[in-house]
């Protein structure tokens, strides 16, 4: 019988905090990188990418949107990049249109 797979518990603290603070990104694809830094800084990245249009104007495909892959700057785009230490703290949180790669 195969395992459940787990969810990261970063990831947990970053659903809740989109479902408190960003309702409109809760569908949207959650990345998570692992930061290396100076002790006591931001040890983890969580980049929470959706598009608003139902229509992409510049052509993009909604699977490759949705996947996190569109390289188009626009205003359609809604992006939260949040930076949490190693305990879960969530340090910063940027609110934006720009795609972090």
């Amino acid at each position: 019988m195969p395992r459940r797979k787990r969810v990261h518990p970063m990831l947990r603290i970053a659903r809740a905090f989109t479902q408190e603070q960003r309702p409109d990104l809760i569908s949207a694809s959650m990345r998570l990188r692992q930061l290396d830094g100076p002790a006591g800084g931001p040890r983890y990245a969580v980049n929470i990418e959706g598009c608003l249009a139902k229509e992409c104007p510049f052509g993009v495909s909604a699977e490759m949107s949705a996947s996190g892959r569109c390289s188009v700057r626009c205003e359609l785009r809604n992006t939260c990049r949040l930076l949490l230490t190693r305990s879960g703290e969530i340090v910063s949180a940027t609110n934006s249109s720009e795609h972090y790669s």
